[in-house]
């Protein structure tokens, strides 16, 4: 069935529809799940999406919806897809035409038919149960920052971040090792860049850290990542940045909650955690802003605060449909949450 899927498009998904009527395969969420699942092994876009196309055609007349298994594989299609310089990998420009759904339209569905209070399920009344709803939801969001980041689109990102506390979901330790595990990759790189070919210096290093000597960072990879992770966290936490960025956080010169340190957030290499106290959010907004603005200043686009800003903007318009009331674990359900695994932990 999965090979025999035509090329076109809509007749993969006609095709897909005829195939499950003609041998009797239940209309059921799960089947679907795993039918993207082999898709993603295989790193093929078109036919897991293909599969998601037949599923948002049923939901129109069946009580068949994508849930956040759904939206993990496929964000996780589009995240992991990437080389490994950090850079954006063409590959994808070989996908047939219109076979690829745009990641921020993909992330407006995610909030349309599962995060809407409308479709998402409600919060179990069993404490057990009720962790782990919450902690699928994080997981899912985590998920879809991570795979913006892969994509370089920096500005949905930010849209994720923000997202995630209006979701009444908790900016982690793990979001921070998340994005300065991957910053100070595409840092080392570009600075190994510069020293090899002694004519370009890592603008996009600087930026994001502020002014050093490329000597200064270790030539051992887990030194070096460290010591760039450390900078990252230091440049980030220190300067105050108001408004401009269009994310809807407010910053100011103190962080309004506690920022882990390096040593904090390596622990979660390896073996991430998953009930903490939220972190602050503004050193990640810091560095995302950075980084969106110096890809601006390599185009002839205008830029500044009032740029970053619009673009954003245009991100969260595109990515948060208007309308639509979300889900949100309220403070209440959180503080039960906590309360449950503190229990557990004694």
């Amino acid at each position: 069935m999965i090979h025999a899927t035509p090329a076109s498009d809509q007749a993969a998904v006609d095709w897909i529809m005829g195939v499950m009527r003609e041998k009797d395969v239940p209309v059921h969420i799960m089947v679907f799940n795993s039918l993207i699942a082999q898709q993603k092994n295989r790193k093929d876009f078109r036919k897991a999406l293909a599969y998601y196309n037949v599923i948002i055609r049923l939901a129109t007349t069946t009580p068949l919806k994508p849930n956040a298994v759904t939206y993990k594989l496929l964000f996780r299609l589009y995240g992991y897809h990437y080389k490994n310089n950090h850079k954006p990998n063409a590959s994808r420009n070989d996908q047939p035409t219109g076979s690829l759904i745009p990641p921020r339209q993909l992330f407006a569905d995610m909030m349309s038919l599962w995060f809407s209070a409308r479709f998402h399920p409600p919060a179990s009344s069993v404490p057990a149960a009720r962790s782990d709803q919450s902690e699928a939801d994080q997981s899912l969001v985590d998920i879809t920052f991570r795979s913006f980041l892969y994509l370089d689109d920096y500005a949905a990102a930010i849209v994720v971040l923000r997202t995630t506390v209006e979701l009444g979901l908790r900016i982690t330790v793990r979001t921070y090792f998340t994005l300065l595990r991957y910053m100070a990759r595409k840092v080392y790189y570009e600075v190994h860049v510069a020293r090899v070919k002694q004519t370009v210096q890592p603008v996009f290093a600087f930026e994001l850290m502020g002014p050093f000597e490329p000597r200064e960072i270790a030539d051992d990879d887990n030194a070096a990542y460290e010591w760039i992770m450390e900078r990252l966290l230091e440049h980030n936490s220190r300067e105050a940045v108001r408004g401009g960025d269009g994310s809807g956080v407010r910053v100011s010169t103190e962080p309004r909650r506690r920022v882990p340190s390096v040593a904090e957030i390596l622990e979660q290499d390896g073996n991430p955690t998953k009930m903490r106290d939220p972190v602050d959010v503004f050193p990640l907004i810091s560095i995302l802003r950075r980084a969106l603005q110096i890809r601006a200043s390599s185009t002839e686009v205008p830029w500044g605060d009032a740029w970053r800003k619009q673009t954003v903007t245009k991100a969260r318009y595109q990515m948060v449909p208007k309308g639509i009331p979300l889900w949100s674990w309220s403070p209440a359900e959180k503080e039960k949450m906590k309360q449950y695994k503190r229990n557990e932990v004694q």
